[in-house]
């Protein structure tokens, strides 16, 4: 087996990688967003101006803090990268486990992993992430796959991780 592939760590993979943490918490501030929203609206239309904001300026806020942690997130992290933004890593996956080279600013590294020491992987349309631990994650670029298909890899992890093995449709 000699399957390999590419990923760059851009505002794109970092935008795919909240999509992948998408989980209870985000659709409960969603519908948070939402019910503060409407609640407000609701004051303004029938409470009249000055007493909505009285009222209902907390949900207000709410509301904002919600969506700029949901919607900034992403923005915020990638730019706290420093040096790594956009790093490229290659990978290249074999019988036992992956070899995984980076390259940044004319400097590499490279480290080669088991799949028994990956904590889950997450697959959407245009990404995988191969998680090392809950919160670092590698980001590989479907369209990058050269000797074979993300079939081939899912065909990887997917039995040994079982139930870790996460496909997300959008």
């Amino acid at each position: 087996m000699d399957i390999k592939a590419a990923g760059r760590l851009d505002l794109s993979a970092f935008k795919a990688l909240q999509k992948a943490h998408k989980g209870a918490m985000y659709y409960i501030s969603i519908i948070l967003i939402g019910i503060a929203v409407g609640e407000f609206l609701f004051e303004l239309m029938f409470l009249g101006v000055a007493e909505s904001f009285r009222i209902g300026w907390p949900l207000l806020v709410v509301a904002v803090v919600l969506a700029l942690l949901i919607f900034a997130a992403p923005r915020l992290s990638y730019r706290q990268l420093g040096r790594l933004k956009d790093a490229v890593s290659e990978y290249e996956f074999g019988d036992e486990g992956f070899k995984v080279v980076s390259r940044q600013d004319g400097m590499e590294t490279s480290g080669q992993y088991s799949y028994d020491m990956i904590e889950k992987v997450v697959e959407l349309p245009e990404y995988i992430f191969i998680y090392q631990t809950k919160n670092a994650a590698f980001p590989i670029e479907k369209a990058t796959i050269e000797g074979g298909t993300e079939e081939d890899i899912r065909a990887i992890f997917a039995p040994r991780l079982g139930k870790k093995y996460i496909v997300r449709k959008g």
